[in-house]
């Protein structure tokens, strides 16, 4: 705690205020203890750039944490972004709905196109199917997250009235019982140090290649991906986290993967290393030398180039922005 706070010190940070709750963790008992655990810390030159900032406190149904909500500016108005919802699978009309927007769209000469205008295709048609079938279940979920984060304001305020605070009043040790604070943090600090021990540095390393290990032929990495391989991969993908930003989860490939696995296939199947590029961060000649064993591509460093917009591991400078600003112009 104490290098955090010289941390914090030397880098002049400072707490953003919370509205809503005055405590963000709770062991969720009968009788409550309550804790400021979470908090927000900004330096000078954020605060000038965002000085209209707010944090706000949510309900949460899932966590003993209070999660907390940053806003920079006025949320404008603008296309709602896509979520598959987990329950959808389960309704009638499911994979109806899915089919037909899934195949409304013809393959082009590009897989990796198709494959996006697919997607895109299916969040139309989900939404649209939802929004009949399903009706309003978004506004009744927003409605009891509003009513769980009231009653969790009620049971803060019950909480600053009892003014109940988590105090150690005495450490015992052996015979002795300690009421000094200096004491029982000595104590305690010992008790712990004992157990958990202390790191020590080592004087000497292994060098592996001393070993004798058996090398192993690595070319069925070369190999073109099989279905069975993309299927297995799917099957571990958690059901209720989108592996991409498109916003569809696990379940979603594990649920339609008859309908969507020959264009996902015909996409995989596309990918061509000989034309990719690897940008090594913070590797050393060791790694380096490794990666170039294991990937047939070349491996390149930043900056870099993706979809057109430079990306770097320093700040840009104006020669390699101008580009896209001129673009954007245009």
């Amino acid at each position: 705690m104490g290098h955090f706070k010289r941390f914090t010190n030397d880098l002049a940070l400072k707490e953003i205020p919370l509205l809503g709750h005055k405590f963000t963790w709770s062991n969720q008992q009968h009788s409550p203890a309550l804790v400021r655990l979470d908090r927000v810390l900004c330096s000078v030159d954020w605060e000038e750039k965002f000085p209209n900032c707010l944090l706000q406190s949510m309900a949460s149904n899932d966590s003993d944490h209070c999660p907390l909500l940053l806003g920079l500016r006025d949320n404008k108005d603008g296309r709602r972004r896509f979520h598959f919802e987990a329950f959808w699978p389960k309704l009638e009309g499911f994979q109806e709905a899915v089919s037909v927007a899934w195949n409304s769209v013809a393959a082009g000469p590009c897989p990796f196109i198709t494959l996006d205008l697919k997607f895109k295709a299916v969040c139309k048609g989900l939404q649209s199917w939802s929004d009949k079938k399903v009706g309003h279940i978004n506004s009744q979920l927003v409605l009891a997250r509003e009513i769980l984060h009231q009653l969790e304001i009620a049971q803060d305020l019950y909480a600053r009235h009892r003014k109940r605070k988590i105090f150690i009043g005495k450490t015992v040790a052996g015979d002795q019982i300690y009421t000094n604070h200096a004491d029982k943090v000595s104590i305690i600090d010992g008790f712990y140090n004992s157990l958990l021990g202390t790191s020590v540095g080592r004087d000497n390393t292994v060098d592996l290649t001393e070993l004798g290990l058996d090398t192993h032929d690595l070319a069925e990495l070369d190999l073109p991906f099989t279905a069975e391989e993309v299927w297995r991969t799917i099957e571990q993908l958690p059901p209720d986290k989108a592996p991409g930003p498109n916003g569809f989860m696990g379940r979603f490939y594990k649920s339609c993967w008859s309908m969507i696995k020959d264009d996902v296939m015909a996409a995989v199947s596309d990918l061509n290393l000989q034309k990719s590029n690897v940008l090594p961060i913070r590797c050393g000649d060791t790694e380096l030398i490794t990666i170039q064993s294991l990937l047939p591509c070349a491996v390149s460093d930043f900056p870099c180039k993706y979809l057109g917009l430079p990306l770097s591991l320093k700040k840009l400078t104006k020669a390699q922005i101008q580009p896209i600003v001129d673009k954007i112009a245009d």
